[in-house]
């Protein structure tokens, strides 16, 4: 592929999954990058979810992002399956029980280093 020829990939899932405390980790969904790939300039993960709906704290927290344990992790996995980097990307909104939609956007060039570096790990055949 061309350096300037842009490829777009996209992952959807609609069925609802219910996670726990205590459940094992499992992705809800996942895209392997082409082959034919050469770097990631741009993710976006667009999330409908909810938190558990109360808490001792609402008060104070309710509907923020703040001391909010429901959340979603972004995992790059090697072709072999191994961990490449792992990173929190979305929490939910406190006590919050109606679905909202969160987007997060991603460039390749972020004030967060961490976030840029794992963009720039991203290699073909990985896993997010």
């Amino acid at each position: 592929m061309a350096d300037n020829q842009l490829l777009t990939v996209t992952a959807t899932r609609s069925t609802p999954v219910t996670v726990c405390s205590g459940c094992p980790d499992h992705a809800y969904i996942q895209l392997t990058v082409p082959s034919n790939f050469s770097n990631v300039k741009h993710i976006t993960f667009r999330i409908t979810s909810h938190d558990q709906g109360f808490s001792h704290e609402e008060s104070q927290y309710g509907g923020s992002y703040e001391e909010c344990y429901s959340f979603f992790d972004a995992a790059l996995v090697t072709p072999e399956g191994h961990d490449r980097t792992r990173w929190r990307f979305q929490s939910n909104r406190h006590a919050r029980s109606e679905p909202f939609t969160h987007v997060s956007n991603w460039p390749d060039q972020r004030t967060e280093p961490s976030i840029a570096l794992a963009i720039c790990n991203i290699q073909a055949n990985d896993t997010i």
